[in-house]
């Protein structure tokens, strides 16, 4: 989707972005500069966005499906003993049992099963072992203020390290500056549970249980930050979880300013993103009309909004 940048006569000025949000600038009663730098944006410190109680997934238990590979151990059984995979069906072919369907199952039920069913045929059914070898490759789910929401398919490392919140936010493109970190939400399907979690607290304290295992089916969700911290977005730009630098992004800019239309906003002066004021500089900058004290940036992607004051933030010389 393209953005769109949009200033409107007295009323607002707006920018619609996939990869910045859309920004809303009323038009103001007062004679501004077409030509004024816009760059410097300050938030009042009491609009800062509030920490949230840390929280993490209590339940981290493995449960099988299609694709895993497990070890069937029965003392001084060999020929019960080997490696199976477990099938598309979800079941899994064992000498004497035949097709035993495992899929949903923790490893701990799995094994309890097995004891249950091998008891006729062993003497002591309770030596019977069970351990997953290979996981499957885990589905993933993101979305909100990423680069590349969508679907994901990802694997262990290493045949059994699990793969964590913030590699499926680097293999998602990463967040966007207009990201709310300290209140990213984790749903694992398999046990319906949830959690909200602070990565400001693994960025700033190394909190290592804010990044915690994926397991199939979790699902991840980025919000927007209700109000822009310009230090904030320079801390999270150095995060590890942070898109790559050096890609323009595509806007649209009507309204309020001397050449609406479409733009490609570059990276300058070592920036890491486009920033607003470029697009304003491109479209020839805002008209005298415009009310730059109530610029609300919108996200079409996340349909979600921002307002931005601007005329506070020349004031307060911050960037």
């Amino acid at each position: 989707m393209l953005s769109q940048l949009l200033i409107a006569p007295i009323a607002s000025l707006t920018l619609l972005s996939q990869g910045i949000p859309m920004v809303q600038l009323p038009k103001m009663l007062a004679s501004v500069s077409s030509s004024a730098e816009f760059d410097r944006v300050a938030t009042p410190k009491e609009n800062r966005p509030v920490q949230v109680a840390q929280a993490t997934l209590r339940s981290t238990t493995y449960i099988l499906g299609p694709g895993d590979r497990i070890q069937v151990n029965v003392f001084n059984v060999p020929q019960y003993s080997g490696e199976f995979l477990i099938a598309t069906d979800g079941t899994v072919d064992l000498p004497a049992l035949g097709k035993l369907s495992l899929a949903g199952l923790t490893i701990d039920r799995a094994k309890a099963l097995l004891v249950d069913r091998y008891t006729p045929f062993l003497q002591r059914p309770d030596l019977v072992a069970l351990n997953l070898i290979t996981p499957r490759p885990l589905q993933i789910a993101v979305a909100g203020e990423v680069k590349r929401p969508g679907s994901y398919v990802m694997s262990a490392q290493d045949g059994s390290q699990f793969p964590t919140l913030t590699q499926a936010l680097q293999l998602a493109g990463g967040v966007t500056p207009a990201a709310d970190i300290g209140r990213v939400r984790v749903v694992r399907s398999a046990t319906g549970e949830s959690a909200t979690l602070d990565l400001w607290a693994l960025t700033e304290s190394g909190n290592a249980s804010q990044d915690p295992v994926l397991l199939d089916g979790d699902s991840i969700f980025i919000p927007t930050a209700n109000s822009f911290d310009p230090e904030r977005t320079r801390q999270l730009t150095s995060t590890s979880f942070s898109p790559a630098a050096g890609e323009p992004v595509r806007v649209v800019v009507v309204g309020e300013v001397q050449r609406p239309g479409p733009y490609t906003v570059p990276i300058t002066d070592g920036n890491q993103f486009p920033r607003l004021t470029q697009a304003l500089q491109l479209a020839g900058g805002i008209r005298q009309s415009a009310d730059i004290s109530q610029v609300q940036i919108l996200r079409p992607s996340t349909n979600s909004s921002v307002t931005l004051n601007l005329w506070e933030l020349t004031q307060n010389g911050e960037r």
